[in-house]
């Protein structure tokens, strides 16, 4: 068999979100992306902090598309 992917770490800009997600699993609103998660033993949702982003925001505007 080949390697499966337990966990997953995923760094998002939406504080509201991550909140969301660990205080409110019951939420519709995650189902589908709840459903999703389940492939994974563990899936932890971290907040970058705002002055963190800025430079992945200026780049993600410069990107053609």
């Amino acid at each position: 068999g080949g390697t499966a992917l337990r966990g997953l770490r995923v760094h998002i800009d939406c504080v509201a979100l991550a909140r969301l997600w660990y205080a409110h699993r019951d939420d519709q609103r995650l189902a589908a992306a709840h459903a999703l998660a389940r492939a994974f033993r563990h899936l932890d949702l971290r907040a970058v902090p705002r002055e963190h982003n800025q430079p992945a925001h200026a780049l993600a505007r410069r990107a053609p598309g």
